[in-house]
């Protein structure tokens, strides 16, 4: 049975390479993008017929139309969407593959809705590489609408080893695009662990950038990670004008594009606790101030005593620990996101989605695939056997590491959140009574006392 013709708007990298995938798996494109610069290469790679307006594009698609929407900017998928609006007809569907908030994905939904026009906000993970060869896909709206989809995007998804494509059929309204979101937010923390630990093996236990990647690639026989790989990658590459290695010119400075900061949002409105995440982002922010950093005065700093190996160890013990403790906090999100919205999300399917394709694609993925498969969904992957004996394991190590990292004047903040996540996870007191009894004395706002059904009031200055 023939693929129907999908229409692509947007041909910047992503398009271009999605465009391609669908040829590959002779799915037929008609693309669009206003960009003389994007057109050029979609042209020269024959990636399908391209259009200079959407009207005759939109006349041409066979019906009922399948248009999907590449755009970095929600502010112009909007515009775009009106445009749209215009020219589809009842029962014709509008793909959102972009970066997309989730609110606005709901928001664009309702506004398709009510021109009786379809709506599914389709979350892709992989990159340029993804979109291209096969990526992870969390598609977001109406059950029998994404039912209709599968057997058009399934093609483009990539599979896992056992061969199950890497495509989620997440639940409702704008729940795609949240699992997508949520998955940068573990990203932006994986990502800010590798970068600690990167300068915490180059200074303090004295390894070039080569070295560091050479430890990285060790790891990752057993971890099969895509974004250890990727460090190592990076930390490798030799910059070819100063023949120095190329992180060595590459400015201390990180930008964004705001879906980690989306995540930390959905947190604090979904009252999560995700430190780790936030601490990624706030270390983003943190490295766009390089004029008050230049200006700070050094504080000391003195070189651990311990052996390369023993440094190495914790070094290990910290990326594992730190990693697990911002999946946690991931997937503590959609858990509750998921049941506040009553989006009925897989755990275990969503896990399994993000097997291959995905940017956090590794070893710990299938761990929680597996273990969600086993336990309920619901189950903390703290308490968990295989991730709670995980923990126990290297916490003497990762308590190290901080340790070393304190001594050596190293910022850490995701590692050393990570570890107090943990430990706040298994501990009994916190500190919060005193919080309490701190609110009641100055707001009057009242304590909850063991034994008492009612908030209690205190009279911290008697007459």
């Amino acid at each position: 049975m023939p693929f129907p013709t999908i229409a692509i708007i947007g041909l910047g990298t992503m398009g271009l390479n999605l465009a391609l995938n669908c040829k590959d798996h002779n799915i037929p494109v008609f693309g669009y993008d206003p960009d003389p610069e994007k057109q050029g290469p979609f042209k020269q790679n024959r990636a399908g017929t391209l259009f200079n307006n959407l009207e005759p594009l939109i006349e041409a698609l066979p019906t009922p139309r399948t248009v999907l929407l590449l755009i970095p900017d929600s502010v112009f998928t909007e515009v775009y969407l009106q445009r749209l609006l215009s020219l589809l007809n009842r029962g014709d569907l509008i793909i959102d593959a972009g970066n997309a908030h989730y609110k606005r994905t709901e928001s664009f939904q309702q506004i398709a809705a009510s021109n009786e026009i379809h709506y599914v906000g389709m979350g892709i993970s992989g990159g340029a590489e993804g979109a291209r060869n096969g990526a992870a896909i969390m598609l977001g709206g109406a059950s029998g609408v994404v039912t209709t989809l599968l057997p058009l995007l399934t093609p483009l998804a990539a599979k896992a080893e056992d061969g199950q494509p890497c495509i989620t059929a997440v639940g409702p309204s704008g729940s795609g695009h949240f699992v997508k979101m949520i998955h940068n937010g573990i990203e932006y923390a994986e990502m800010q662990i590798l970068a600690e630990l990167w300068l915490y093996l180059h200074t303090v236990c004295g390894f070039t950038p080569q070295q560091v990647a050479a430890v990285f690639m060790e790891w990752n026989q057993t971890e099969h990670s895509f974004l250890l790989e990727t460090a190592a990658t990076v930390l490798s590459a030799q910059d070819t004008e100063s023949n120095t290695p190329l992180i060595e010119q590459i400015a201390d400075h990180s930008n964004q594009k705001g879906t980690g900061q989306w995540s930390v949002m959905a947190a604090l409105e979904y009252g999560i606790p995700a430190p780790s995440i936030a601490e990624a982002v706030f270390c983003r922010q943190l490295s766009n101030c390089p004029t008050l950093r230049d200006q700070a005065l050094s504080i000391g700093s003195a070189h651990s005593a311990k052996r390369q190996e023993e440094l190495v160890q914790f070094a290990h013990s910290a990326y594992i620990g730190a990693q697990l403790s911002a999946y946690t906090q991931g997937f503590s999100i959609i858990v509750q996101a998921s049941q506040t919205e009553h989006w009925g999300v897989n755990l275990q399917q969503l896990a399994n989605g993000w097997r291959n394709g995905c940017i956090i694609r590794g070893r710990l993925i299938e761990e929680v695939a597996t273990a969600y498969a086993q336990q309920p969904a619901s189950t903390h992957l703290l308490q968990m056997e295989l991730f709670n004996t995980q923990i126990h394991s290297i916490h003497g190590n990762w308590k190290q590491f901080i340790e070393v990292s304190i001594q050596n004047q190293l910022a850490t903040p995701v590692i050393s959140t990570s570890l107090f996540y943990v430990h706040g996870w298994h501990s009994t007191q916190l500190g919060a009574n005193l919080i309490e009894g701190m609110r009641d004395c100055f707001g009057g706002h009242g304590f909850s006392k063991k034994g008492a059904s009612s908030p209690q009031h205190y009279n911290w200055q008697p007459s």
